[in-house]
């Protein structure tokens, strides 16, 4: 079998494990955990509280998105690349995650990632 198509480089076939920190800023009922389960098997990763290439900070949002955040972000050094997943705890399945985008506030933040979850 032969394929013409363009080559794909060894590191995206078969990445080495990626070192990360995560960081749960309040009560996810254990879907952060689950988050980082369903990650795995796709790629592997190492968790590091040193030499992390990244933080992943799940942020649950109980009152209002502008204070959760701010309050998970407080402690967050603003060197570290971060992946934000916003946590939004409900069952209506049209909920409305629109609004800031938090990359703009936060320069450090990579990649905003929004999650609807009940237990």
């Amino acid at each position: 079998m032969s394929f013409s198509g363009p080559q794909i480089h060894e590191q995206f076939v078969n990445p080495g494990p990626v070192k990360v920190e995560t960081i749960t800023t309040g009560v996810t009922h254990g879907a952060d955990v689950e988050l980082i389960d369903q990650v795995k098997r796709s790629v592997r990763l190492e968790g590091t509280n040193q030499d992390a290439e990244c933080t992943i900070v799940f942020c649950p949002i109980t009152s209002r998105v502008g204070s959760d955040m701010e309050a998970a972000m407080q402690n967050i050094p603003s060197n570290k690349k971060i992946i934000l997943v916003l946590m939004h705890h409900t069952r209506d399945p049209d909920y409305s995650t629109a609004g800031r985008s938090w990359s703009e506030v936060y320069p450090n933040i990579d990649l905003e990632v929004h999650v609807l979850f009940h237990e």
